[in-house]
């Protein structure tokens, strides 16, 4: 369990890119790793602060963390959190998160954040040079080519730290609250810092 007065975790001071390069290579490792011994415990409490959490990617190595210690995996996006909350990679219901910091968390977990961290994955599919994966992935509803200009001009805006639509993005943090009450996850949400 880390608090708010430990150090940083150590990816906590990389650069969102970083960060979202970080959470790709834990996943890679521990799905290798995890890919045939689940390790399902019940009953468990995790302490998750949302004092670390200032993007999207930090959201998922805080709770990589918290739920399996250090370069811990716990899902890289919406999907994958709800098929780790199914059983595998450390928990299974019942299940308890305390949440300290909320305020924090759910300022850094807004619709930009989510623009930004689909922006990165954006980034990537066009560097496998994959742009059919695009329109499976749900970049692109139809693929039409005014779509796919007006959805690459947000994300190219967006990785550029420009203004940019994010108005088809909704908050992340209850996205993910949404997720946790859908598998029964008892949460416990703490403003712990006065300034909250």
């Amino acid at each position: 369990m880390r608090f708010a007065s430990d150090p940083a975790p150590r990816w906590y001071r990389l650069s969102h890119r970083a960060r979202f390069k970080r959470l790709h290579k834990v996943r890679i490792a521990c799905c290798r790793k995890y890919s045939r011994r689940p390790e399902d415990q019940r009953g468990r409490t995790i302490h998750l602060d949302g004092a670390w959490i200032s993007d999207v990617p930090s959201f998922y190595l805080s709770m990589g963390e918290a739920v399996n210690g250090p370069f811990g995996y716990f899902g890289t996006c919406l999907d994958s959190l709800a098929d780790c909350l199914n059983g595998g990679f450390g928990v299974r219901y019942p299940l308890t998160i305390r949440i300290t910091h909320v305020s924090k968390m759910r300022k850094a977990l807004d619709a930009l954040a989510w623009c930004l961290y689909r922006a990165e994955s954006f980034r990537e599919v066009v560097d496998w040079e994959d742009t059919a994966q695009l329109v499976d992935w749900g970049y692109f509803a139809d693929g039409s080519e005014a779509e796919v200009a007006r959805k690459t001009a947000i994300y190219e805006a967006a990785l550029a730290g420009e203004s940019f639509d994010c108005s088809d993005f909704r908050s992340y943090f209850d996205k993910i609250l949404e997720i946790f009450a859908d598998h029964r996850v008892e949460l416990i949400l703490e403003n712990d810092d006065p300034l909250d």
